[in-house]
């Protein structure tokens, strides 16, 4: 199973958003021994960076690819080796990207509430299908909305950027990850349930665990979406 995340924006949570994913992943699955991989194809290496630092599960690796002309040979190696592959691809189009995208079982595109972010996830998506018409294969995408506010009422701006890909035909994944201290935290180290073992007083004990909350409704939403895209391959087939 390869997991691709992928924008073309800068900070729009796509780095957290998969670490967020990946130690979920890891958490459902310990008592089976889930296996999850990431490939950090991002120049900067902020997962390779992490995975340096204490708290990082045992079953999950990180592997730095900063040349994206390698992507390709690094998935097809990775792949075999783990369960879940998570790929935090960069955000320049190029054919080492394309590559990625076309093997990718499901492509997830973050964004927030910002004025360009719904336009710069529509131009990654317009890839995505490009990248589809060239393979003859549906490649399956989500946009994911990130960094929201947490409250009853979805702000103006997120509203205007999921109804402006709603327009487009965009699916979209139910749950938005909240703005959270916790999940900014996450790329520096260590993972929400550490945290939480962590905490020191009540204040921080409620952040944590609603971020937890969060972290548990996205990842159901994308197991829900790889099994809608399973059941929609088998009926095809059929």
């Amino acid at each position: 199973m390869i997991i691709s995340f992928v924008s073309s924006k800068g900070g729009v949570g796509k780095t957290t958003s998969l670490l967020v994913l990946a130690t979920e992943l890891e958490r459902v699955g310990r008592s089976k021994g889930r296996r999850v991989t990431i490939i950090d194809a991002d120049r900067n290496a902020p997962l390779v960076a992490w995975a340096d630092m204490p708290g990082r599960p045992e079953n999950i690796r990180v592997v730095g690819v900063p040349n994206t002309e390698n992507l390709v040979d690094a998935i097809d190696e990775e792949q075999v080796n783990c369960d879940v592959l998570l790929l935090d691809l960069p955000g320049l189009a190029d054919v080492g990207l394309a590559n990625a995208i076309m093997l990718s079982d499901l492509v997830l595109v973050p964004l927030g509430g910002g004025g360009l972010e719904a336009a710069e996830a529509a131009k990654t998506i317009k890839l995505v299908r490009r990248q589809s018409r060239l393979t003859g294969r549906e490649i399956p995408y989500r946009a994911l909305m990130t960094r929201a506010p947490a409250g009853a009422v979805e702000p103006l701006s997120y509203r205007r950027n999921r109804e402006q890909l709603a327009d487009q035909g965009v699916p979209m994944i139910k749950h938005a990850l909240l703005s959270s201290p916790a999940f900014q935290e996450l790329p520096d180290g260590g993972n929400l349930e550490r945290m939480l073992e962590d905490a020191t007083d009540k204040r921080r004990r409620d952040q944590v665990t609603k971020a937890m909350d969060n972290a548990q409704a996205y990842y159901r939403d994308i197991i829900a979406a790889l099994k809608e895209l399973k059941n929609t391959k088998t009926e095809a087939t059929e």
